[in-house]
This record gives C-alpha cells, sequence and structure tokens, in this order.
C-alpha cells in the first residue's frame, strides 16, 4: 500500500512538472524511507557514467558509427514496472525502475532549464550542439546541466553543477570566512547577483568565474574567458534569471 502511495505521487510529480519541483524533493525522501525499510544497507545513490581505458597499441582507432541513440529514461514505462516487481516481490527491480522514473523527471527539468537560459548574452551566441543535462537520478546534487557560448575569442561557460566540485575554497567564501589578495590584487571577492550571494574569482590565465548557489548542494557557475573587465562579466551574468532556476528546483 505504501508503494503504490509512492509511485502514485511521482504521476502527480511528472503531471506538475516543472511547476511543483518541490514535492520532487520531498517524494525522493519518502522512497528512500521506503525502500530502506525493505532492502537494508542499500546504497541510494547511482551513476550513469562509466570509465574507459585507452587503447591498446595493437588496436586500430575508430574512425566509424553514428553514437548512440537519446533515449531518456522513460517516466511512464518505469513506474509501470516498478509496480509490477513491487507486486512479485522484487523489490530490487521495483526500486531500480523508481529510480529511473525519477531520473526521467529530473532529465526532463534540466531540459527546461536550459530554456530558460538566454540563446544569447551580449551578442555572443549559443553553441546548440554543446547543450547537456546529466543526472545521477537521485537528487539535484547528482543534475549536472552545461550551455556554452562563443564569439571569436569571447567564450563563456554556464552550468548547474554540484557544490563540492566545485572545492572547499568556495564553500569558505560563501560561509563568509575567507578572503584572498595576492600582490595587493584581489583574486576572489563576495558579490551579490540579483539578491542572490555569489563569489567571483580572476585568473589571468582562465579568467573571471561567477558562482551563485542554487540548493544546499548545487551551484549556477559561469566561466568568462576574454571578458575586459569585472563588470562585463557581471553584466553577462545577469542576463540569466536565477530565480527562475531556482523555481524550477523546488527553491525560492
Amino acid at each position: 500500500m505504501q508503494r503504490k502511495l509512492i509511485i502514485a505521487l511521482v504521476f502527480a510529480v511528472f503531471a506538475l512538472v516543472p511547476a511543483k519541483a518541490q514535492l520532487l524533493k520531498k517524494l525522493k525522501e519518502k522512497v528512500n524511507q521506503a525502500t530502506d525499510q525493505v532492502i537494508p544497507g542499500n546504497n541510494n545513490s547511482t551513476s550513469n557514467s562509466g570509465s574507459t581505458s585507452g587503447n591498446s597499441s595493437g588496436k586500430p582507432q575508430n574512425k566509424t558509427g553514428a553514437g548512440l541513440i537519446s533515449t531518456p529514461p522513460d517516466i511512464e514505462s518505469n513506474l509501470a514496472s516498478s509496480e509490477t516487481a513491487f507486486k512479485a516481490n522484487k523489490y530490487s527491480e521495483s526500486r531500480y525502475a523508481l529510480q529511473q522514473a525519477i531520473l526521467g523527471v529530473e532529465l526532463r527539468i534540466g531540459q527546461e532549464i536550459l530554456k530558460l537560459m538566454p540563446d544569447e548574452v551580449n551578442g555572443v551566441p549559443k553553441i546548440p550542439e554543446k547543450d547537456k543535462v546529466a543526472s545521477s537520478g537521485w537528487g539535484w546534487n547528482g543534475l549536472m546541466i552545461n550551455r556554452e557560448y562563443q564569439k571569436g575569442d569571447k567564450y563563456l561557460g554556464v552550468a548547474v553543477q554540484d557544490f563540492s566540485y566545485l572545492g572547499p575554497m568556495w564553500g569558505m567564501y560563501f560561509n563568509g570566512g575567507m578572503t584572498q589578495q595576492e600582490n595587493n590584487e584581489q583574486k576572489m571577492k563576495n558579490i551579490m547577483v540579483k539578491g542572490n550571494k555569489g563569489v567571483i574569482s580572476y585568473d589571468a590565465n582562465k579568467g573571471y568565474t561567477v558562482v551563485v548557489m542554487l540548493t544546499q548542494g548545487s551551484a549556477l557557475t559561469w566561466e568568462g574567458v576574454n571578458y575586459a573587465s569585472e563588470q562585463e562579466m557581471l553584466d553577462a551574468v545577469n542576463k540569466f534569471d536565477i530565480d527562475k532556476i531556482k523555481g524550477l528546483l523546488g527553491e525560492k
């Protein structure tokens, strides 16, 4: 009975995406609690990435192939599979199918976030083929969204990513406990971006980086190469509707 209720809630979330993304977060907590009771000690994290080794010296280099067909998880069929497996007491299969359904929802939300991003930023157009959405399928911390813009040697990269990938220094800045200067030049500092706390850094070789927290574990980051000044970089950052992106992730 409890699992039927959970599956029904997933249907409700799917029907309301993206406006009710906050319900998805609550649903994930309930799914974890329910499956932990049935499968003690289960690990609730999955990954859709794999590792490959380099070609051995005797193998030819691949020169053909059409790649993989884009097939995001089908939400409805995975929900049906989860319920069927649960009725058959196949709890591991039920849980996997439910994870795949939630992965499908997260990828759908990721695509909605890409739609919120501008097609060009102050005259610098996006590179359509570089748009990317990936997810571990189990919480916003595993959601990765990328878009790139470029015109000549001016480049802007934008990403929604796990905050932990940025390293401990950024966390110290967001906690307000650090400042950094080199040779009397400011290298990192706290800023406000449309009412949101952020941090900006500059490296002579890499250019500007701006980070704004979105949820407890995820951040919106910008990388600007060949931007003439801090103000020009921030003008580009301000073209993004941060509050709407946070809203799609269920944050206010």
